[in-house]
């Protein structure tokens, strides 16, 4: 009798062992595969929609403990300030090639652009010089502030640009002008 509870005591302990999760670990690293410390890192479960967030350590790791088996992707936006690094804007791995006539898993508009801050002023001064006459001089600046406003990363899949923010908005523009009322 002592056998057989010692026996089942062992298989269960065997069953209860095994478990059906594991761990990931993300090295974040920037455009010169230097180590990025406290960079928001978002593993995504396809099958549950579950979100896990954690932020990399010094040395640039992210570790996820524990992790459900499942297929996981990453998020799309990098979380980096385009103004500190603009070329990995995207986390281009969360995107795939889906194979032909399948549909893909991807919500619609995944990724969120860079944002946009632009203040445009108007200065107006209207000089009558005669009763039926008059003249407005103006000064207007857009973008007064100078602001560098990025343009949205490039979406075209498989080109080396994918994900990479190539352009920005106009700089401050000032104008003057005089116009005659009669």
């Amino acid at each position: 009798m002592k056998k057989l509870i010692l026996f089942l005591a062992l298989c269960c302990a065997t069953a209860f062992a095994q478990t059906d999760s594991g761990s990931v670990r993300v090295l974040v690293t920037d455009a010169s595969n230097g180590a990025v410390a406290e960079a928001k890192v978002t593993l995504n479960n396809v099958a549950t929609g579950i979100v896990i967030q954690r932020d990399s350590t010094s040395d640039g790791y992210a570790t996820f403990t524990p992790v459900t088996r499942g297929s996981y992707v990453g998020v799309a936006n990098s979380g980096l300030d385009p103004k500190m690094d603009r070329l990995p804007f995207l986390n281009v791995s969360a995107f795939q090639v889906q194979a032909l006539n399948t549909p893909g898993n991807s919500a619609r508009n995944p990724a969120i652009g860079p944002g946009l801050f632009a203040m445009n002023l108007s200065l107006v001064k209207r000089f009558s010089l005669t009763e039926r006459i008059s003249a407005d001089l103006r000064f207007e600046a857009f973008n007064a502030f100078n602001n560098v406003n990025f343009a949205n990363p490039t979406t075209s899949f498989g080109t080396a640009a994918f994900g990479q923010i190539t352009s920005a908005g106009d700089p401050r523009v000032t104008q003057a002008a005089v116009r005659f009322r009669f």
